[in-house]
């Protein structure tokens, strides 16, 4: 268990260096892009609970929405978390979902490619990519998943551009 911030941002320095070192294997150049968000998942609700506790002091609650059948937290933190040339500035917090169970842990960082993910695609034509969300009506994504047991996704837009966009579209229909 995650008893403290501190613990949770030590976590994330192995994490992302596995994946930094999956993607250098996979030979899949991320330098100039943005590191956009880092996910950490749990097992059980109460986990869920005592992270957002220990996250709201020491970040901004961007959204909690349910997705799937499940709610998911994003948060800015307050100070990003900064390994090697990436800033990593929100942090999602997914709850367990019925019938999919995860163990405690980072599971995936996302990038903003900046530009279409079908024009990414074709620089790295021989990697088996999941393309289950390229067709998402919101912030579509391609992932690949590594051996390490840790998967890396790649999206148009910033995770927090997006619930921006989103937040506006929910104010201005409730108008």
């Amino acid at each position: 268990m995650i008893n403290s911030f501190e613990e949770l941002i030590a976590a994330s320095f192995p994490f992302v260096n596995t994946l930094l070192k999956d993607l250098q294997t996979a030979e899949i150049d991320v330098s100039g892009l943005e590191m956009d968000h880092i996910c950490f998942r749990v097992e059980h609700t109460h986990q869920y609970d005592a992270l957002k506790s220990i996250l709201s002091k020491h970040s901004v609650l961007l959204v909690e929405q349910n997705i799937n059948d499940r709610l998911i937290a994003s948060y800015r933190l307050f100070e990003p978390i900064v390994i090697e040339d990436f800033s990593i500035e929100v942090l999602e917090l997914p709850a367990p979902k019925k019938g999919s169970p995860y163990a405690m842990g980072y599971e995936h960082v996302e990038f903003v490619t900046g530009h279409l993910l079908e024009d990414f695609l074709l620089k790295y034509p021989n990697l088996k990519w999941d393309l289950s969300g390229i067709n998402k009506k919101t912030n579509r994504d391609i992932r690949l998943r590594f051996d390490s047991g840790f998967s890396v996704k790649f999206h148009e837009q910033s995770l927090e551009k997006v619930i921006q966009v989103e937040l506006e579209v929910k104010t201005r229909d409730l108008k």
